[in-house]
């Protein structure tokens, strides 16, 4: 970990048994009793006076966590990685994240982008339908967790896998469904209030009372 010696006395350890996120630690800088700490996890400030602690990861908006250098003048912090060198603003740094709000970004029908609406109707035979969606703010996919229903023809939501954002269906079956989509960030329990597009899925006319009818007038004939 990081140790602070003072007149060959230690003042201060930090390591994990008290926040430290990762022993490799890359760059070390030290202003105003804060200790701010670069390691392959992503950066963090230490206050040996208090013991407070601060994580700045990924999920936090940092493009990469593996931090190999770092630099503090005055309130701006400078570090650099293995995608750049990037700087943010130590006196501004909101950790409250805002719960996730889901909306859809595109809708395709049999591989054709239509415009987003809240309700279609398709026929079941050209009921080919691709639905892409996203979340407000900064959040990467490896931090956000979809879970989807059809309502009307699942019972409940099901899990979207490997960072997935979109859900296709090749084919549905006649019907009335409402396609229910929620997400959260992973480190969290709760879920936001679903979003909805309503689908009505129609016979093809071949499938349809008047086209039986007239084929039997027409047998009839």
């Amino acid at each position: 970990g990081v140790l602070g010696v003072k007149n060959n006395k230690k003042i201060f350890s930090f390591n994990n048994k008290n926040g430290l996120q990762s022993q490799i630690i890359n760059a070390i800088q030290f202003k105003n009793n804060t200790i701010w700490v670069a390691t392959d996890k992503g950066i963090q400030s230490y206050n040996y006076k208090t013991g407070k602690t601060q994580n700045i990861t990924k999920q936090d908006g940092l493009a990469s966590g593996n931090i190999n250098t770092l630099k503090v003048i005055d309130n701006t912090v400078l570090f650099g990685s293995n995608l750049g060198l990037f700087s943010f603003n130590s006196t501004k740094i909101q950790k409250k994240q805002n719960e996730l709000k889901p909306y859809f970004t595109s809708i395709s029908i049999e591989e054709k982008d239509t415009l987003l609406q809240s309700s279609y109707t398709i026929k079941q035979d050209q009921s080919e339908i691709k639905i892409e969606f996203n979340t407000n703010g900064f959040q990467t996919h490896e931090f956000v967790e979809y879970a989807y229903k059809l309502e009307g023809y699942n019972t409940n939501y099901i899990k979207i896998e490997n960072n997935s954002n979109f859900v296709k269906f090749n084919s549905l079956p006649k019907g009335k469904f409402k396609f229910l989509l929620k997400a959260k960030n992973k480190f969290k329990d709760r879920y936001s209030n679903p979003i909805s597009i309503n689908l009505n899925v129609t016979s093809p006319f071949y499938k349809t009372l008047w086209f039986y009818a007239l084929c039997a007038f027409i047998t009839s004939l």
